[in-house]
């Protein structure tokens, strides 16, 4: 019989202490969960913090902003001037083209200019003063 209440007693302190245990591991637990939800928050409030700060910066964005507007207006402006230029190009080169076109058709066609005795057949007598031209030269001239 002292065997058995022996054991019960033993038995009940085992229980005891396991309790005990328990209970301290649950508070821990809980403890370190308080504290790291603390700790997130300000983790996440110093960490805003210094995105704002220096890496999210306003002005320094701003500032990266208007001086890429500059650039692109420069740009811009240099880039119309070469193409003036190239439309200016590409027209001379036309307008020459369109000189030795005309002056390879006009080469040969020497017989129909005007003599003294007969008109030619770019100085029609019935066009009193309009003469047919060709780059704001008289044909006849070209001839």
């Amino acid at each position: 019989r002292a065997c058995v209440e022996i054991e019960r007693v033993f038995r009940g302190h085992c229980g005891r202490e396991r309790a005990r245990a328990a209970r301290e591991q649950r508070a821990a637990t809980e403890e370190s969960g308080v504290f790291q939800y603390y700790a997130t928050v300000i983790q996440r409030a110093f960490k805003g913090y210094y995105s704002r700060k220096y890496v999210h910066d306003f002005f320094a964005r701003k500032a990266y902003i208007e001086s890429i507007k500059q650039k692109s207006e420069e740009l811009r402006d240099q880039l119309s001037g070469h193409m003036e230029q190239q439309i200016e190009a590409e027209q001379d080169r036309a307008e020459a083209a369109a000189r030795d076109e005309f002056k390879k058709v006009t080469q040969n066609l020497h017989h129909l200019l005007s003599t003294a005795s007969t008109p030619g057949v770019y100085n029609p007598p019935y066009a009193q003063g309009m003469v047919p031209t060709a780059f704001n030269v008289p044909i006849e001239d070209h001839l």
